[in-house]
């Protein structure tokens, strides 16, 4: 993916299916099950699955997993963003990732290593919690398992490389609109984003506070960015697509 690419058009409202009481997804009706982390495996395949997933969700600012936990599972988000962080040498945190539907996140757990950054909420988010258990070594199905588990790996990797080729690099003026791009493509229906605070823009962006609040104040002066609430944006497309555009020139 590249994030210059001009960002897709809304996406249809995501309509997820109550889970039973028992609080396990209906995995073969899920209506976004093409993102899905077993989307692609047969029916009877995720009908085997249901004993080791269960659903949850976590709202604004509840931390998922911490940097040092050894799960048991792992788990793949549903609906909503989640923010990675870490913290260097010198206590200084840094955001580098932003996990939304379809994502992998704790998937150190599958190879036995603790958990390596803290996983925090940015918005309500809904995911799909998957034992362990689902995944037993040397036989058929641990085999099936594995296979869309690695490809959304790689995926989540490639992301990863993205983030430090756009988002760490370049102008502040650069980086900023990149991230926009990127929490634009995680937009709800009504076209809404999640808005990070000052310093969280600073923290994924590698930019001082002052620089941050400067650049955004800019791009929102210029009409890229509609400030909704504290917390919700709304990008402008077409701006955002010719900003993007004018920093080639």
């Amino acid at each position: 993916m590249n994030l210059a690419d001009p960002p897709p058009p809304p996406r249809a409202r995501i309509h997820w299916l109550t889970p039973p009481a028992d609080q396990q997804p209906l995995c073969t009706e899920c209506a976004v099950r093409d993102m899905a982390l077993f989307g692609p495996l047969p029916g009877d395949w995720l009908r085997q699955a249901h004993d080791y997933v269960s659903a949850l969700t976590l709202p604004p600012g509840q931390r998922l997993l911490g940097r040092g936990h050894q799960g048991q599972a792992v788990y793949t988000v549903r609906q909503g963003v989640l923010r990675a962080e870490r913290y260097t040498e010198a206590g200084q945190r840094r955001i580098v990732r932003l996990a939304g539907p379809g994502a992998l996140l704790g998937s150190e757990a599958l190879s036995g290593l603790p958990q390596v950054d803290d996983l925090i909420a940015c918005t309500e988010v809904s995911l799909c919690r998957i034992s362990l258990g689902l995944f037993p070594p040397a036989t058929e199905r641990g085999q099936a398992m594995a296979v869309p588990v690695l490809r959304q790996l790689q995926r989540d990797m490639d992301a990863m490389v993205q983030w430090s080729v756009h988002l760490t690099r370049g102008s502040a003026r650069s980086r900023l609109l990149q991230l926009l791009a990127l929490l634009d493509r995680h937009a709800e229906a009504d076209g809404s984003a999640w808005l990070p605070r000052r310093d969280e823009i600073g923290d994924m962006l590698d930019l001082t506070l002052e620089t941050a609040s400067r650049q955004f104040s800019a791009v929102h002066k210029s009409g890229v960015v509609q400030v909704l609430s504290l917390q919700r944006m709304r990008v402008d497309r077409p701006a955002l697509a010719a900003a993007i555009a004018a920093l080639a020139d």
